[in-house]
C-alpha cells in the first residue's frame, strides 16, 4: 500500500455506473415541411418513418422495396415500402436518406445506422453526464454542426431485419436488346475451303 500517493477523486456521476439510459431525440425537418422529433437509435439497421407522415407529405413510396422485421417478442411484420431519397434537415444540414415506411408505430421517426453514416454522426459523453451530438455537412465535411437533443419520451421497440425484398430489375428496352444482339452475334459459319492447308515442298520454299 502506498498511502503517500495522491488519490485521484472522480466526480460521483462518473464513478457510479448507470443502470439504464434513455434514447435521445432531436428535431428534424422532413421534406422542408414536416417538423418532428426523431429517435436516435444507432443500433437499428434502418431508418423508419410512420405511414401517415409520408401520406401527409405526399411523398411517393416504393412499395416493391420491402423489409421483414422481427421484434423482441418474436413477432414479424413487413414494411409498407420505402420513401427513397427523402430530404431531411437536421440543424442547418440537409441530407437525403431512404426511410422504410411502417403502418403503425409508437413513434414518428427513428434514425438508425444509415442516418449515422450519411450524416457522419458523432456522440461525445461529457463529464456533466450530458451527451453532445454533432453531424458533418456532406457538402462540406470541414463544417461540423452541434445538435440539441433531449431524452426520448416515447417507446422505440428493438427490431431486427430478417429479409429484404428487392424490386426486380426493369426489363431491357428494345434498343438495349438490339444492341446486345448485335454485340453478341454468333460468328459466321466457316467456309471449309478457306481452311485447306497445303504442304509446300522444300524446293518450292523461298
Amino acid at each position: 500500500m502506498h498511502d503517500d500517493l495522491p488519490h485521484l477523486l472522480l466526480p460521483p456521476d462518473i464513478r457510479q455506473p448507470d443502470f439504464c439510459l434513455p434514447l435521445l431525440e432531436l428535431d428534424v425537418l422532413v421534406d422542408s415541411s414536416f417538423k418532428s422529433p426523431a429517435i436516435l437509435d444507432t443500433g437499428s439497421q434502418i431508418i423508419i418513418i410512420r405511414h401517415d407522415i409520408v401520406q401527409s407529405l405526399g411523398f411517393p413510396i416504393n412499395r416493391q422495396r420491402l423489409i421483414e422485421m422481427e421484434g423482441v417478442n418474436g413477432t414479424t411484420n413487413w414494411t409498407v415500402g420505402c420513401a427513397e431519397n427523402l430530404p431531411m434537415q437536421v440543424g442547418d444540414v440537409t441530407i437525403k436518406v431512404h426511410m422504410h415506411v411502417v403502418e403503425h408505430a409508437s413513434f414518428g421517426l427513428l434514425l438508425g445506422q444509415p442516418f449515422q453514416k450519411a450524416a457522419l454522426l458523432r456522440f461525445e459523453d461529457l463529464p456533466n453526464g450530458k451527451v453532445e451530438v454533432s453531424v458533418h455537412d456532406p457538402a462540406d465535411l470541414s463544417r461540423r454542426t452541434y445538435l440539441p437533443t433531449h431524452p426520448c419520451t416515447g417507446h422505440a421497440p428493438a427490431v431486427k431485419v430478417i429479409s429484404v425484398h428487392e424490386p426486380p430489375l426493369p426489363p431491357p428496352s428494345s434498343l438495349t436488346q438490339s444492341l446486345m444482339q448485335h454485340l453478341f452475334l454468333p460468328p459466321p459459319p466457316i467456309n471449309p475451303a478457306t481452311l485447306v492447308l497445303k504442304y509446300k515442298r522444300v524446293d518450292k520454299k523461298v
